[in-house]
């Protein structure tokens, strides 16, 4: 069918966010003053934008203090309680497309110990990655003529994407796909064709994947997962699994579910999949080169983190400290007045 040739709703989205930045992005932290003192208040604050592939992202925000191991005086700091900062506008919120939202975290006046502090923000967000790969499909013995002739088959008919890559939306973490070297040849005396899809979901940000929650794997009507490597997998109802239920009859849709020793760096895992002798015909349709586009979603939370140094200074150190925290000195004597033309002296004796 043209939409199986030239792609699809889930296809065109990808190609549509394969260059453009999404994700959370969170900016520098800054300091809303330049000198900080333990009797002060201490304000760190930075931006979160979001570019989004248009559906809202939950958004976890926490801030913490590395402190000093010890105080001026010599006080173990893992013996003080650690100091708990207010958020605003919260610790979790939602986000839209292009929206930018101000985070402040605020330690209050006294909470932080005179000393070397670091302060860390992180913002833990879910979000989703989409990719593709195409490949071909040609009757194995149509294949093998050509190649006894010496003819390139992809050229014969046209093709000049070759080698097809996976394309995947930017964001946090990416999707390789590959299925072998195009053109593939089905043999239609055998009982069934068998492939690998190998895929890889890697993190590409300076954050971390916190967890993987699943991969939703698309493929062309007719084909089977057999298994997933060493992950559970199960067959899925597509029109529950994101908002590409137009091209439900299209393709047969599975979750794979990656372990937990993994869910924080990377999942690799090769599926085998087979294709029936009663579904050569639908694969192969009635051209001689066959396109077609498998497909993989990945759902998950990711963190990123930001930290700045700060030296939190003895309140005794502030500007203006002596003179708020001492007495004036007493004047002791009697003061006696010496008339001049146009002034007086007074002086204590």
């Amino acid at each position: 069918t043209v939409a199986l040739a030239r792609g699809d709703y889930y296809t065109g989205k990808v190609d549509q966010y394969a260059k453009e930045k999404l994700g959370v992005f969170l900016d520098d932290l800054k300091l809303s003053e330049s000198k900080v003192y333990q009797d002060q208040p201490l304000t760190v604050f930075a931006t979160l934008t979001a570019r989004t592939l248009g559906e809202p992202i939950d958004v976890k925000v926490s801030c913490g203090d590395i402190p000093p191991a010890k105080t001026a005086d010599g006080t173990d700091v893992s013996k003080i309680s650690p100091a708990v900062p207010t958020l605003y506008p919260g610790s979790s919120f939602a986000v839209e497309q292009f929206d930018a939202v101000d985070i402040d975290c605020t330690f209050g006046k006294g909470t932080l110990v005179p000393g070397r502090h670091n302060i860390q923000l992180n913002a833990t967000f879910n979000f989703t990655t989409l990719s593709y790969v195409k490949t071909y499909f040609m009757d194995k013995d149509t294949l093998r003529g050509l190649r006894q002739q010496s003819i390139d088959p992809l050229t014969q008919y046209g093709i000049t994407d070759k080698n097809p890559i996976a394309v995947y939306t930017t964001g946090p973490v990416m999707i390789g796909m590959s299925l072998g070297q195009p053109p593939l040849g089905i043999d239609r005396g055998s009982d069934e064709f068998l492939a690998t899809l190998g895929m890889n979901v890697k993190n590409t940000w300076d954050g971390s994947i916190e967890r993987i929650k699943r991969v939703i794997v698309y493929l062309p009507q007719g084909f089977e997962m057999l298994d997933a490597g060493t992950y559970e997998f199960n067959r899925a109802d597509c029109t529950k699994v994101g908002d590409q239920e137009r091209d439900c009859a299209l393709y047969t849709v599975y979750e794979v579910l990656p372990s937990a020793r993994e869910t924080t760096t990377f999942v690799n895992f090769r599926a085998h999949i087979k294709l029936p002798r009663g579904a050569y015909d639908k694969v192969l349709g009635l051209d001689p080169v066959a396109t077609r586009y498998f497909k993989a979603t990945a759902e998950y939370e990711y963190k990123l983190s930001r930290t700045i140094g700060v030296t939190v200074e003895p309140a005794e150190n502030a500007p203006g400290a002596a003179l708020a925290d001492k007495n004036p000195p007493g004047i002791i004597g009697t003061p006696g007045v010496i008339a001049q033309a146009n002034s007086a002296i007074i002086a204590w004796t």
